[in-house]
């Protein structure tokens, strides 16, 4: 699962988007509004998913009552967070590239026996 969070000054009004695949290998969507308390879902494919990135990341770029930061929480990489002040386009571009790279690579789950069993092949 893919964690997007877009903090506020008041961390349990932060607004929170999740990403997972489905069996139909299209991506469920689901974006979080803490601080009016409502969820939305929707299903997109890779394409539409990343071009929804650069919306929200647009977004926060020119939003008059900015959030604080934007921390992105992958499964296959390292845990970030962003000043929403330093978006620049070109920390954008990168985000969204590494972004694109995930929807294209969606990893497998495994079991905690079976990453016990690989991390001791090590």
């Amino acid at each position: 699962m893919l964690r997007v969070h877009i903090l506020r000054k008041c961390p349990e009004r932060d607004d929170i988007i999740t990403v997972r695949q489905n069996l139909s290998r299209d991506f469920v969507v689901t974006y979080s509004d803490r601080e009016c308390s409502v969820r939305y879902s929707f299903i997109a494919s890779r394409d539409n998913l990343v071009q929804y990135f650069w919306s929200v990341f647009d977004f926060l770029r020119i939003d008059e009552e900015p959030f604080e930061k934007v921390q992105i929480v992958s499964p296959v990489h390292p845990s970030i967070i962003l000043a929403v002040k330093t978006l620049t386009q070109d920390k954008v571009r990168v985000m969204v590239g590494v972004l694109r790279q995930l929807f294209n690579n969606w990893p497998r789950s495994l079991s905690s026996s079976a990453f016990s069993e690989m991390d001791e092949s090590i």
